[in-house]
């Protein structure tokens, strides 16, 4: 089915607002790619910390799904794949994500995070995840209401973590909260 509204106009207009859509997703594709690789040689630097892995994996996995969504920016790059895998690749990125987010903003503040709530979180979205790797891809688009709900629940938690950082004064919590 249609994925957006319907959009009228010449030729030439439709063409323009394609081009403009697409140069704006590139530029953060590449943005995200950039942030990615640099957090990643961090991590490389620190192993320790997994911070930045978390970020550099969150950055790989938002990029993803940027550029196989929407304008499909990635698609020269992609088009030897059939539909039903790159749609496979969106949907298990989509639920990594929401994981990914979940473990970065634990590691930035442990102390206001419930560990039983983040487990929580991370397996019902590498549930996500593997469901969206095995089943047929019919049924894995019916998850779809889940997948936002689940990213409404990580923002909804994601935002109660930050504000009980900002009142404990952690450090940068003001900052990541705006």
């Amino acid at each position: 089915g249609l994925m957006r509204s319907m959009q009228l106009g010449t030729r030439d207009s439709m063409l323009k607002r394609r081009e403009l859509t697409l140069l704006r997703t590139e530029v953060v594709l590449g943005a995200m790619l950039i942030v990615g690789l640099f957090s990643f040689m961090f991590y490389m630097a620190r192993r320790r910390e997994r911070v930045p892995l978390h970020f550099a994996v969150f950055c790989l996995c938002f990029g993803l799904i940027l550029g196989l969504s929407g304008e499909r920016a990635l698609q020269p790059l992609v088009g030897g794949l059939s539909f039903h895998l790159q749609m496979r690749v969106l949907f298990v990125n989509w639920y990594l994500g929401i994981a990914l987010y979940a473990l970065l903003v634990n590691g930035l503040y442990p102390r206001q995070v419930n560990a039983r709530v983040l487990r929580a979180l991370v397996a019902g979205s590498l549930a996500g995840v593997a469901g969206s790797a095995v089943l047929p891809l019919q049924w894995v688009s019916y998850t779809s209401p889940w997948l936002q709900a689940g990213g409404i629940v990580v923002g909804g938690w994601v935002a109660w973590v930050l504000l009980k950082a900002w009142r404990a004064r952690e450090r940068g919590a003001a900052i990541v909260a705006v």
